[in-house]
């Protein structure tokens, strides 16, 4: 039986906003679907979907991800339930934003001033900037992420885990059907196919 959960650490990307889909618009792929043969390869799913260029490295795509691609990235459309569940199971002081920045200066500076214009002023300043989300895994703390690798580090350290449904993850078939109704059970997604 999993312990309560006092704190909970929120995935931005592909949970609070249109991070993927957005990002392969921006660089002129047509819109979804996502290619779910690529897995969580933002690369491949680029070279698959572009019209033109099929020969995209991961450095080049980083760095075509600028500043303005965060200007009218949307949010989630679970982004106000998530946000409302998750404030009233722990409290404000207990949510955290969770997410990894990339080597590209630009693509950094417009996620935090997505950050700044997006989220509600409770949780602007409550963040953590890291690849690895399970350095902050205990029993109390949840995970909120669509990524299968993150889901299991963090589970793996000892943390409790809800992933959210998205074209790469074992939850794909879900991504359209999938009501996430109780946050007070998270999910135990480990072993999935």
């Amino acid at each position: 039986m999993d312990t309560e959960i006092t704190r909970i650490m929120l995935d931005l990307d592909d949970v609070c906003n249109q991070f993927t889909a957005h990002a392969m618009q921006y660089v002129g792929c047509p819109d979804l679907p996502f290619p779910v043969e690529c897995g969580y390869d933002m690369v491949a799913a680029v070279n698959k979907r572009h019209p033109t260029k099929n020969d995209w490295t991961p450095e080049e795509l980083w760095s075509t991800l600028g500043r303005d691609l965060w200007d009218d990235m949307p949010t989630s459309c679970i982004y106000p339930w998530i946000l409302s569940r998750c404030r009233e199971l722990v409290g404000r002081d207990q949510v955290f934003i969770c997410t990894s920045l990339t080597d590209n200066i630009e693509c950094t500076a417009g996620k935090l001033g997505w950050m700044q214009r997006t989220l509600p002023a409770w949780l602007q300043y409550q963040f953590v900037l890291t690849p690895a989300k399970e350095v902050t895994a205990n029993p109390y703390t949840l995970l909120i992420d669509d990524s299968h690798a993150n889901i299991s580090r963090f589970r793996s350290a000892g943390g409790q885990t809800m992933m959210i449904p998205a074209p790469w993850n074992p939850y794909k078939r879900y991504v359209s059907t999938l009501l996430l109704d109780n946050l007070q059970t998270p999910l135990n997604l480990q072993g999935a196919s």
